[in-house]
């Protein structure tokens, strides 16, 4: 049973261990199952003008739209508050879809050694919303925040939406296809 989250705004799908979750390059979660993965729901919502492959400007616009919900006051800033609010959403996108709390860095525990401790050892995982998008970004919204003033403009998600559309074009075409991007 899927269950729905709302915040003024924001709406997040939440959904059982079962489903699948998938963090669009920008940060916004998407639920799916094996049947409608939620990879291709993104892509398809990206897909503005519905011709199979998502331009740059496609994917501008679709990191401006999900700016604008992030951005509750409308200062053209996500502020600590609103990334605050969107770390607790998602997180909970990620508890849900089986992936724990507290993913990170874990001290001193061995999962290959029969849940021995061993002194003085850091094992190190992906965390955050890494294991659920094509990049690895741990904290895809704030990632995007080039000056460290603990905001994020308009315009720093724009060059992070332009610079992570670069990433995924591996053909350098302009545009993303379904067939390069990553397998997810």
């Amino acid at each position: 049973m899927l269950v729905l989250l709302a915040l003024p705004a924001l709406i997040i799908v939440a959904a059982p261990a079962a489903d699948r979750l998938f963090v669009s390059p920008m940060g916004e979660p998407f639920v799916g199952d094996k049947a409608n993965p939620p990879a291709l729901t993104w892509f398809n919502g990206a897909d503005a003008d519905k011709d199979g492959k998502v331009s740059i400007y496609e994917f501008e616009d679709d990191a401006q739209r999900f700016f604008k919900t992030l951005d509750l006051d409308h200062s053209g800033e996500i502020d600590p508050q609103e990334n605050e609010r969107y770390e607790l959403l998602i997180q909970q996108a990620i508890s849900d879809s089986g992936g724990g709390v507290g993913r990170g860095m874990d001290r001193g525990y061995d999962p290959e050694a029969d849940g021995m401790i061993k002194p003085n050892v850091t094992y190190v995982r992906r965390g955050g919303a890494s294991s659920y998008n094509w990049l690895g970004i741990p904290q895809p919204v704030m990632s995007a925040d080039t000056n460290f003033n603990r905001g994020v403009t308009a315009q720093e998600f724009d060059r992070a939406a332009i610079t992570r559309f670069r990433l995924l074009d591996t053909n350098g075409d302009g545009n993303l296809d379904k067939a390069e991007l990553p397998k997810s």
